[in-house]
Formats: C-alpha cells, structure tokens, sequence
C-alpha cells in the first residue's frame, strides 16, 4: 500500500476527476477540500478506510484490496464534501452555488457504497443518511 499522503492525493484526485467535465461543480472542489483537510488533523477523511484495514489482523487485512480502501476513500471524502456544505447551509453561511456539488457527492458517495455493500448493510446506511 502506499503512503500515506500518496493515497490521500490519489483520492484527492479521484474526487476532482470526477468534475473535470463540470466546470460551475469544479471551481468550488478546491476550496471545500482545503477546508476539509484543515480540520482533519489526523487523515481520516480520506484515509479511515486505510487505519481500518490496518487495525485488522494480516489475516484479515489482506482480504481487502487496495482499490477497496481507496474506493472507500472516495466515498468518504465525497460524503465529507456534501455534509460541509449542507451543514454551511444550516449554519446560514452557505453558497447556492455549491448547492449543486453537494447533491452530486452525495450521489456518488452513496453509489459507491452500494457497490461495496451487501444489500442490507447498504439499506441500513441508506436509512441512517435518509434521517440525518
């Protein structure tokens, strides 16, 4: 696996390809990032997925792929991206103009984690995020 500040930029840069097409989505992909990162003393936005995988033991570790623990990484941190701007918005302080990338990283987010989920772990984070 790589390093760790190798594997947050990978999921950096996933997360910003994914708006390369969507110029009023991607101007605002910078900024929300570094105010993400800010906070995020310790890498767990992006690298949860990575320390969780450590945590386990090497048997159980090397049944989960690199491409799953970056996968992970992406929807988390396009959770992250939506949450911040929805909770700017709460707190009276957001933009409309982010309005629209808040709605496409939950979107994703929520898509790839029906990938990588069983139908009923999937349901129930889909219940949960519906009551948040």
């Amino acid at each position: 696996m790589p390093n760790f500040q190798i594997l947050h930029n990978d999921i950096c840069r996933r997360y910003i390809g994914l708006f390369k097409n969507y110029p009023t989505m991607s101007q605002h992909i910078p900024g929300i990032i570094e105010r993400i990162i800010a906070k995020d003393f310790h890498g767990q936005v992006t690298l949860l997925p990575y320390f969780f995988r450590a945590s386990l033991p090497p048997r159980s570790s090397r049944q989960i792929s690199d491409e799953t623990v970056t996968t992970l990484g992406l929807a988390n941190l396009a959770g992250w991206i939506a949450y911040r701007i929805y909770d700017d918005f709460l707190d009276n302080e957001g933009t409309p103009g982010m309005l629209p990338l808040a709605i496409a990283s939950m979107r994703h987010c929520m898509a790839l984690y029906k990938e990588l989920l069983s139908k009923k772990a999937y349901a129930l984070l889909q219940s949960f995020m519906d009551r948040m």
